[in-house]
């Protein structure tokens, strides 16, 4: 606190050392407002819920706001501001250097105006419209400025009267859905929508408006009826007028941030790509709305899949792009009563024939490969009774006795092998051998690779690829299966050794066709 005090309280001496060297008030402005941020961003590394971060990105110290929020920490780390290391001024200083000295310095100039979203008079002329809307209840985002806001106002404010006229961040005019407001979520929604169909008036008729959101598909009750910030963002959409014709994953969070590390964190936002909706656009049944989506979802998910590579921990989110698509084409979509179809009832609908699709894609496996998914949804890789396991093979018109290479059957007793049994000698040339029948011993072969060998693991792949003689692709259809399998379970450790294989899916494939298989150890 003494130090943070001292540098704002030295602020004015800056400014007078700056005139005094005969530059000019507007670059004296300047460098105080880069020296204000610093001081500023240094606060978030000079408070009691300053945490130590070893073993996640290196050994420092962890700022405040790792996230949205201010969570609770058993014990803080202390910041050095005078050292040369993390949660130094000097360091922040120079990371504002750093933006100031790579900022672009021949470009067309741009506007920037703060104003409310549902009533702006700014944004004429059809621009091309990029946003990203507040997550309902999510983040209390005017609080948590205060957190800086404090700082900063008596730094800034005879430079910027009207930004820093407050003595707190104004929250009246928040669109979030806090308790402070009264109806805080209806206020939300109609905010919301209000929004949106300025955005539909004002957007370029050429170009997709893109809405980027990191709302998972989680339920939450509500007056006795279920709801969900993802739902909501898709109903204000569909009802301002607009045709989502997309939902895609875009890589946008630290692969370090704290919920990521060692979980199955989407690690991405999802965009959803906008387009007016034709004023003359049919309406539809709801029969006609399934049908719709049983005749063309299954190719949409082969392209995100298959030629997309979509990882599965995305997939969920950007197969919902596609079903989007299909409904919101339609002016409206009713039932024989004239009711409208509501779009909790759409995302079931959607997600049902996701889940349809998983289920072909299951059936289409070779009959060894669905008898150990099977078993390893009923009994994991614990061991399960012989017997069990002959009614299983019978159905899946493949024999117990001819899957050795994939199962243990002892003593009346048959037990899937672990992942560290396919473990190899690291050169095993596998063109010698026997080629690779089935997904499932290519799969875990592969994963053996990504996961426990250094160096050379995506060359160790590629020769299982090889050896897989033209089945190579039921390879990751069977991963996402098994991904699906392990995120359903909560089962995050082994989600993402699956997710892996399929985000490396194409380096795979890259090395498998180069006719070089020298090892790179």
């Amino acid at each position: 606190m003494t130090a943070l005090t001292t540098f704002s309280d030295l602020m004015s001496d800056v400014r007078a050392l700056v005139m005094n060297d005969e530059a000019d008030e507007e670059y004296a402005n300047a460098v105080c407002t880069y020296l204000a941020l610093a001081i500023s961003k240094n606060a978030d590394y000079c408070s009691r819920f300053v945490s130590w971060g070893a073993g996640t990105a290196g050994e420092n110290v962890r700022n405040v706001f790792t996230r949205q929020a201010i969570p609770m920490v058993w014990d803080f780390a202390e910041a050095n501001p005078f050292a040369n290391s993390t949660g130094s001024l000097n360091g922040q200083i120079e990371w504002a250097a750093k933006v100031v000295e790579r900022l672009p310095a021949n470009t067309n100039t741009g506007q920037a105006y703060q104003a409310d979203a549902a009533t702006t008079i700014h944004a004429e002329g059809g621009p091309v419209i990029v946003t990203d809307p507040p997550y309902y209840d999510n983040i209390s985002y005017a609080q948590l400025s205060d957190f800086f806001y404090v700082w900063l106002r008596p730094l800034l404010r005879d430079t910027y009267p009207d930004l820093f006229a407050g003595i707190l961040v104004p929250i009246q005019e928040e669109m979030i859905a806090a308790p402070r407001f009264e109806n805080a979520r209806d206020r939300f929604e109609d905010l919301l929508n209000k929004t949106l169909r300025r955005i539909r008036a004002r957007c370029s008729p050429e170009f997709p408006s893109s809405i980027f959101y990191a709302y998972k598909q989680q339920e939450e009750k509500r007056q006795g009826r279920m709801s969900t910030g993802w739902e909501t963002m898709l109903s204000a959409l569909v009802s301002a007028g607009f045709r989502i014709v997309g939902t895609w994953p875009m890589r946008t969070e630290f692969s370090a941030r704290s919920n990521a590390l060692k979980t199955n964190a989407l690690a991405s936002s999802v965009v959803l790509v906008c387009r007016p909706r034709p004023a003359d656009a049919r309406a539809a049944t709801r029969r006609q709305f399934y049908d719709a989506l049983e005749r063309e979802m299954p190719a949409a998910l082969d392209h995100l899949t298959r030629e997309g590579h979509i990882a599965p921990t995305d997939l969920a989110q950007a197969a919902i792009g596609p079903g989007m698509e299909i409904y919101s084409r339609y002016s409206r979509v009713a039932t024989v009563s004239g009711k409208p179809v509501p779009m909790r009832e759409a995302l079931t609908a959607i997600n049902k024939a996701i889940s349809d699709y998983d289920q072909k894609q299951e059936g289409d496996l070779d009959s060894a490969s669905r008898f150990c998914l099977e078993w390893l949804k009923e009994h994991g890789y614990d061991q399960g009774a012989y017997g069990q396991a002959e009614d299983l093979a019978r159905a899946k018109n493949v024999a117990v006795a001819a899957m050795s290479e994939l199962l243990t059957a002892e003593r009346g007793a048959v037990q899937l092998l672990p992942l560290e049994a396919y473990q190899g000698d690291r050169d095993t040339d596998y063109s010698s051998l026997p080629s690779i029948s089935t997904a499932w011993e290519g799969c875990m072969r592969m994963v053996y690779h990504l996961e426990y060998e250094d160096g050379g693991y995506i060359n160790g792949a590629a020769d299982v690829a090889r050896a897989m003689y033209g089945n190579v692709n039921s390879v990751e259809r069977l991963a996402r299966l098994l991904y699906n399998h392990y995120d359903r379970a909560g089962d995050s450790d082994n989600a993402v050794i699956f997710n892996t294989l399929v985000t490396e899916w194409p380096r795979i494939m890259d090395r498998m066709h180069q006719p070089d298989r020298a090892r790179l150890f």
